[in-house]
């Protein structure tokens, strides 16, 4: 039992594992302590938030770090300092851009989240 419990533990990866365990597990608890601290519509905006800005996250990492590591595979010194320079310019450009889609979205939709549900939801119709 030992003996396996060591080799686990001065496996390379270790820490990079236990890393992501915590990450894991402190998120998770967090996740629970904002459901129990907050009113199910407060949490909602906060859920609605957050997926949002995930899927945008996602898609700049996406599209930017997925060639970035396909390309510096195989690459020379000079050219490596070249890439890593285009890549930072690329992500750069990329996060102003969506932060200028978020920020015309806010200009162009003023009216409060809980404004519009209250609109969807009056069981109307239209």
């Amino acid at each position: 039992m030992n003996a396996t419990l060591k080799k686990v533990t001065t496996e390379a990866n270790f820490l990079s594992l236990a890393g992501n365990m915590c990450i894991s597990l402190f998120g998770f608890a967090g996740f629970a302590l904002l459901v129990r601290s907050f009113p199910p519509e407060v949490f909602g905006r906060w859920v609605l938030y957050i997926a949002s800005a995930a899927l945008m996250d996602m898609f700049r990492f996406g599209i930017t770090t997925t060639a970035i590591i396909r390309f510096l595979s195989g690459s020379k010194d000079e050219e490596w300092q070249k890439l890593v320079g285009s890549f930072i310019l690329i992500v750069l450009v990329a996060t102003i851009g969506i932060a200028m889609i978020i920020f015309t979205c806010y200009v162009a939709f003023r009216c409060p989240l809980h404004m519009q549900v209250t609109i969807f939801s009056s069981g109307g119709g239209l």
